[in-house]
């Protein structure tokens, strides 16, 4: 049934050179930068996919300043998730109100709606601040020190830190100063615990929550896994392990929309959005298949045509 010969792929940082790519005929689809959204959209060839992945603020809880649960929620209810979705992507993404998509299905429906909207979509000043001045004098502290963000190099990371930056700046009054470092790096970074705030997402393997569920159990220190958070919960590790265990789909539900309840409730992570997928594809490519969860694309039956 295979009928392309092979197929190329361009790794590519900046936002611009994909599209003028595309435009000079050297790439026949792409992933369409909001800033040419709008242009796109008006030719009337972009096709938008909700992607089943929360991208999402993750707290080293093994740092001395982040290992406070209040300060967790300070750096939370600062950010103004409609915002970041309406002006800095710019694209369709939505607010993530709870950690599993609403994309990812429950025993009935979805199962966000078991969880409900947990955060809130705008940020919280005063909340924010209070939590912060809660933190701060559970740790001994009269003011917060200097707090380092992680983050990735590309052009589309460093737009997103720079916006989160600013938010915790306006809404908390903390300075954060952004590191950005390779994919590769970040990532060695995050698994070794080196790093106090990073910015990260998650994507479903398969249409269940306990993809995203059973990230947050404990784990080793030395092998944290999925867990760069450090997470410890020893009653959200039972969730997670009543729900592997049960047979019962209702029982596995409610397990872990309770699981993911203290996850919002302890914050070792910071949901900010569910993001949407835009792009473009020759007329001429054909039968090129996209999906939700697990593989972002099939193309065993791509075909091209004649043009």
């Amino acid at each position: 049934n295979v009928k392309l010969d092979g197929m190329e792929t361009a790794m590519i940082k900046d936002i611009n050179t994909p599209v003028n790519m595309y435009e000079a005929g050297e790439l026949d689809m792409i992933n369409v930068p909001a800033e040419f959204l709008e242009q796109y959209k008006s030719k009337g060839v972009v096709q938008t996919r909700a992607q089943s992945t929360t991208w999402y603020i993750e707290f080293n809880t093994k740092d001395p300043i982040f290992k406070n649960a209040n300060m967790r929620k300070a750096f939370s209810l600062a950010i103004d998730r409609q915002t970041f979705v309406d002006k800095v992507l710019a694209n369709g993404s939505i607010p993530a109100l709870a950690y599993t998509p609403p994309t990812i299905a429950g025993e009935k429906g979805p199962f966000h709606d078991l969880v409900g909207n947990i955060l809130n979509p705008k940020a919280d000043t005063a909340a924010a601040k209070a939590a912060l001045e809660a933190g701060l004098k559970e740790l001994g502290l009269t003011k917060a020190p200097q707090i380092s963000f992680l983050s990735g190099d590309s052009e589309r990371a460093k737009k997103w830190a720079v916006a989160v930056q600013e938010m915790w700046k306006q809404n908390l009054g903390v300075d954060v100063n952004i590191e950005t470092v390779a994919f590769k790096v970040r990532l060695d970074r995050m698994t070794k615990g080196q790093y106090q705030i990073v910015f990260a997402g998650w994507g479903a393997d398969y249409n269940d929550p306990m993809t995203f569920i059973d990230m947050w159990r404990t784990a080793p220190a030395d092998n944290p896994g999925n867990n760069s958070a450090f997470y410890n919960n020893t009653e959200y590790d039972k969730y997670v392990d009543d729900a592997k265990a049960s047979g019962d789909q209702a029982r596995r539900m409610d397990d872990m929309q309770k699981a993911e309840k203290i996850l919002l409730q302890e914050l070792p992570i910071a949901p900010v959005f569910h993001p949407a997928w835009n792009y473009i594809e020759r007329p001429y490519v054909k039968g090129i298949q996209h999906f939700a969860v697990g593989s972002d694309y099939e193309f065993k039956f791509t075909t091209v045509e004649p043009h």
